[in-house]
């Protein structure tokens, strides 16, 4: 008898792009947790304490715990997130969002991409001030 295989635990990369978007790569098969998030979050505040669009990338088919959906609606994690863009190329991970979407709209605005390209376009608009921070 084999034991469960447990999920791939991803220590996501967090980056601040020269244009003002902060990049988080979860990679393939992540698990996603509000614990985790609150890492992210903590990272990303190294990184800057202004307000950025995010883009996310993830694919495969992450887990997710029961956390997380409230740790995305937190004052906390709200105050330094401007909108929030998905990369994926992943049927699962598009079905998570839109039922999040249709559950329980986040306070900023949030899009789903094919492209890294496509996502950057469309969060530029979204960046404040001066990008080169």
């Amino acid at each position: 008898m084999t034991a469960p295989s447990l999920p791939h635990i991803h220590t996501p990369t967090v980056q601040l792009r020269t244009d003002g978007i902060m990049c988080i790569d979860y990679g393939h098969n992540p698990n996603l947790s509000g614990e985790g998030l609150a890492e992210v979050l903590r990272r990303r505040r190294e990184i800057s304490q202004l307000a950025m669009p995010v883009l996310v990338k993830v694919t495969g088919r992450p887990s997710i715990d029961s956390q997380l959906p409230k740790a995305l609606r937190s004052p906390d994690y709200c105050s330094i997130t401007t909108a929030v863009a998905y990369v994926t190329d992943s049927w699962h991970v598009r079905n998570l969002i839109n039922t999040y979407l249709t559950v329980q709209k986040p306070p900023y605005p949030l899009f789903i991409f094919d492209t890294e390209e496509e996502a950057v376009i469309c969060l530029r608009r979204y960046v404040q001030g001066d990008p080169a921070i």
